[in-house]
């Protein structure tokens, strides 16, 4: 009778709490259970669809993330809290709640959607959490989530027809064929079932098929036609095709297309496309510039004797045309097919100050049509080359290899030719290597090196553009730095100021010797001195043996080595040393011990 009572106090308690706690969640309402039935354990599950593949519609493969809510509503600890879900994957370890308390971030899984979840139109999926109670006993609760993943579908339908000239004559007459094929395509994520064409004007053979997504077929469907007179009288056959298809829920989804084929004889009307194009449309005296004539003949047959002219303005010299030109300076074409396309590039050479306007013209018999190309602006050469060299304010110590940043623009508004860029390094420097970096293609530098004397030499820079060196040298000497760096055209520079520049800089002393003699400690070169360390704010040595073991190392070393306790011979050291500005130097090398003792003298 006791553990009747007890068993029934803890129902209630649990009932109580589960009345006097709720979720908080506005948007769900909290089951009802019946009278009697005993609750511990509320369980809420949120389905959240995510697009995985990104393209707008449900699909296959697409993923739909689950979270879950979990709360103890009764007055015992639940103990060993789990989720399960038979269609998805379920991550989090167990946990225990005590009385009241909620937990939504221990459990999550997602699902993967199925071809066949997406015909369906709706995911449906149900999970249960499970504890156990105080008294040993197991309490679960289920929630169901459900996606509507609903996809209308869409067919996408070409129609293609070829005439067939059945008696071989040449000309479309009445007995002709058309055959007609078909292309239908799903273009949807649904299954489509009871895929046929129909027609207008003809009986389509084949089908009903099934297309799967993104499924196209191309030769189930096909269809003949016979041209009648009213046809021929017309000159064409238009024909409307549509095709059908059911997406999963038996709704009629469709799409349609029509074919236009020509049954006329060919039309004998001369008709071309006249284009002409110039590259550029400023230019300087001397630049050279391309026109492109560029024809179509967009007449029904064969056009014979086709005459260009081309009006070449007085401020240009031809130079050469990539057709031959007749005697008059124009050109005869003798034929041209049906759509047949020509192009013809000319290039002239800009002589005189002023605006030019080029004019090219067509003509069959008395069909005439002309075309006119941009005009261009010649000007006198108006260059305006600018440099300008740095250091980049890197601090440089004797034997270091250090870049200076070389910028050539021009500022003018014309193309600049016969351009010479000179660098003449000094002697405290000596030249590593060098590479650029050019913002038009067009530009073509070559380099030239004689001693300490850099030249780079290029042929012609564009107005607007720029060049960027980089000029690797290293130190050999100590002392002040001064370089100095020019550019030249062959034309009169309306701002020389700026064709010159200097970077001044210092090469600071730095010496790591190769040998001392640390073995009588007479004063005289005793320790492994490095002239210059103090220059760096902080420094690391490591001095190794031929088998590479470490016989010492110094965080911040000071000039106090002397190799104590070691054989004369050679050492290899490895020092890395920061400057003021933040930057890593690494030098390595070697050095020669030499130690003299004798049989009345101890090696210190």
């Amino acid at each position: 009778m006791k553990a009747l009572l007890s068993s029934f106090l803890f129902w209630a308690a649990c009932c109580f709490a589960h009345a006097a706690v709720g979720f908080g969640h506005e948007s769900r309402e909290e089951p009802i259970y019946p009278f009697g039935e005993e609750v511990h354990l509320l369980l809420e599950k949120t389905g959240h669809y995510e697009d995985s593949n990104e393209d707008g519609e449900f699909s296959a493969g697409d993923t739909i993330f689950y979270s879950f809510l979990i709360k103890n509503v009764c007055t015992g600890t639940i103990d060993q809290i789990s989720v399960e879900d038979p269609q998805a994957t379920v991550e989090g370890e167990p946990i225990t709640l005590a009385p009241g308390e909620e937990d939504s971030t221990t459990f999550s899984a997602y699902y993967v959607l199925s071809q066949e979840d997406v015909d369906a139109g709706v995911f449906k999926n149900t999970a249960t959490v499970s504890g156990k109670l105080p008294s040993g006993e197991v309490t679960t609760a289920k929630d169901e989530d459900i996606q509507d993943i609903y996809v209308k579908g869409s067919i996408k339908l070409e129609k293609i027809g070829t005439y067939i000239d059945t008696n071989g004559d040449g000309v479309p007459n009445v007995g002709d064929h058309v055959h007609y094929s078909f292309v239908v395509k799903n273009s949807c994520h649904v299954t489509l079932k009871n895929v046929h064409v129909l027609d207008t004007m003809v009986d389509v053979a084949g089908g009903p098929i099934t297309l799967a997504p993104g499924e196209k077929d191309k030769t189930t469907f096909k269809a003949t036609y016979v041209i009648t007179q009213e046809d021929v009288d017309r000159g064409k056959v238009v024909n409307k095709a549509t095709a059908e298809g059911e997406n999963p829920q038996g709704e009629l989804i469709t799409d349609c297309d029509t074919y236009t084929v020509i049954v006329e004889g060919p039309d004998e009307t001369v008709m071309f496309e006249l284009t002409k194009a110039v590259d550029v449309t400023e230019a300087v005296l001397g630049q050279q510039l391309t026109y492109t004539i560029s024809i179509t003949n967009n007449s029904q047959v064969e056009i014979r004797d086709v005459t260009l002219t081309d009006h070449l303005p007085a401020v240009f010299t031809l130079v050469s045309s990539s057709l031959e030109q007749e005697a008059d300076g124009g050109w005869i074409i003798e034929s041209m097919e049906p759509d047949e396309q020509l192009a013809i590039e000319i290039i002239v050479m800009a002589t005189q100050v002023g605006e030019a306007v080029n004019v090219v013209e067509l003509t069959v018999g008395d069909y005439q049509i002309e075309a006119e190309a941009e005009a261009v602006i010649i000007t006198d050469h108006n260059v305006d080359m600018a440099i300008s060299k740095t250091s980049n304010a890197a601090r440089i110590y004797q034997g270091d290899e250090f870049s200076y940043t070389i910028t050539v623009q021009n500022n003018g508004e014309g193309t600049a030719t016969g351009i010479t860029i000179v660098d003449e390094l000094p002697d405290l420097v000596g030249y590593v290597s060098s590479s650029y970096l050019l913002s038009s293609e067009g530009m073509e530098p070559l380099l030239e090196q004689e001693g300490n004397t850099l030249r780079w030499n290029i042929a012609e820079f564009p107005a607007g553009e720029s060049m960027v060196i980089t000029l690797t040298v290293k130190a050999k000497a100590l002392g002040e730095l001064l370089n100095e760096v020019s550019v030249e055209s062959a034309h009169e520079d309306v701002n020389p100021a700026d064709n010159t520049d200097k970077d001044y800089n210092t090469i600071a002393e730095f010496f790591i010797p190769n040998v001392f003699t640390p073995g009588t400690k007479d004063d005289i070169n005793d320790y492994f001195v490095i002239r210059g360390l103090q220059q760096f704010s902080r420094n690391h040595i490591v001095i190794m043996n031929r088998l590479g073991d470490h016989v010492f190392e110094k965080e911040n070393y000071q000039n106090d080595w002397d190799a104590q306790g070691l054989n004369g011979g050679a050492y290899f050291y490895v020092l890395k040393a920061t400057d003021p500005q933040g930057d890593f130097h690494v030098f390595k090398g070697w050095v020669q011990v030499i130690k003299h003792t004798s049989s009345n003298q101890t090696e210190r």
